[in-house]
């Protein structure tokens, strides 16, 4: 098992960013949950909520994260942070929202251009793996 701290590193997210994504992540679930198995007569839109609400908090964390770093260490080591996390949250925000749309039939998206994000995001831990 991974410790918090190699956690943190391997994943270039904070302590604080991770307990967003696991507190958003277990509300989205028992929405998940009421939808599937009661029939709860919402759009998937709604479900979702939760993990854009983590998206919007992540961003602003990144962003209050840039502004100190930049003053502490510099601008090389705080826009490094803010791309890398910048990154990571398009990807996701992109993959929810592809999924989404395939999920209310909005738009004819596929599986494989609705997932397609998620593999970048491999291939972008995958590389900063190997830099850790």
């Amino acid at each position: 098992m991974f410790t918090l701290k190699e956690t943190v590193q391997w994943l270039g997210m904070t302590a604080f960013e991770m307990w967003v994504h696991l507190v958003t992540l277990v509300i989205f679930t028992i929405f998940l949950t009421i939808k599937v198995e009661a029939g709860w007569e919402v759009s998937w839109w709604t479900i979702f909520i939760p993990l854009f609400t983590c998206d919007g908090l992540n961003a602003y964390f990144s962003v209050i994260v840039f502004i100190r770093l930049y003053r502490e260490r510099g601008f090389r080591i705080a826009g490094l942070r803010l791309l890398w996390s910048g990154l990571i949250l398009a990807l996701l925000f992109a993959f929810k929202m592809l999924l989404c749309k395939r999920l209310e039939g909005e738009v004819g998206v596929s599986h494989s251009l609705a997932m397609s994000p998620l593999f970048v995001i491999l291939v972008v831990l995958a590389i900063r793996a190997c830099q850790v």
